[in-house]
């Protein structure tokens, strides 16, 4: 079997560059989000398959009526007619297909909520943890730091000097009253 070389595609520009950029971009649509969306709204339908749906939308076609493109083919009776059609709601679904395509959409919202507030929960759960450590730390190294003072003069003036920070130091769980006495009998924690 001979193998053909390998050459580098022809370099032709186009005469027009928009008409390049129409070709290069090609929509593709899922069909089973066009069969939901005409479960929710059939008169988009406007007498057409599925198929014909998605197609007039992979060509750029509007839903509401306007023509463009393989639409254009339509006669204008046509389009009014389907126009008119969805803004009345004439072709209305059953109650069980409505109550089936709220539910669908609820519960896949719901879902991506619960999946959220897990994700919340575990995060705070982790910070939680990290307050505590760093509240740990500062009890530590608040004890710490008064053991290294002068017991006596830390006796006679600290709780005055303590006092002015009894509200930050209660956020951490230090009471200034036995925070003399602990450092005394070295207590760290």
């Amino acid at each position: 079997m001979a193998r053909e070389r390998w050459s580098p595609p022809p370099m032709k520009p186009t005469a027009d560059p928009s008409a390049q950029k129409d070709q290069d971009r090609k929509l593709t649509v899922d069909e089973n989000i066009v069969r939901k969306m005409l479960k929710v709204n059939p008169t988009l339908r406007q007498g057409r398959t599925t198929s014909q749906v998605k197609k007039s939308l992979e060509q750029g076609d509007s839903l509401t009526g306007a023509k463009s493109g393989a639409s254009a083919n339509r006669t204008g009776a046509d389009a009014s007619s389907a126009l008119e059609a969805t803004r009345s709601g004439s072709l209305p679904i059953s109650a069980a297909e409505l109550r089936d395509t709220v539910t669908f959409f609820l519960r896949s919202k719901l879902e991506a909520l619960t999946a959220t507030e897990a994700e919340i929960a575990n995060r705070r759960v982790a910070l939680d943890a990290e307050l505590e450590s760093a509240q740990t730390t500062l009890r530590y190294q608040v004890r710490s730091f008064l053991g290294l003072l002068d017991q006596t003069t830390l006796a006679q003036h600290g709780p005055a000097a303590l006092a002015d920070h009894a509200k930050n130091l209660a956020r951490v769980g230090i009471d200034t009253k036995t925070l003399i006495e602990d450092v005394r009998r070295g207590v760290k924690k």
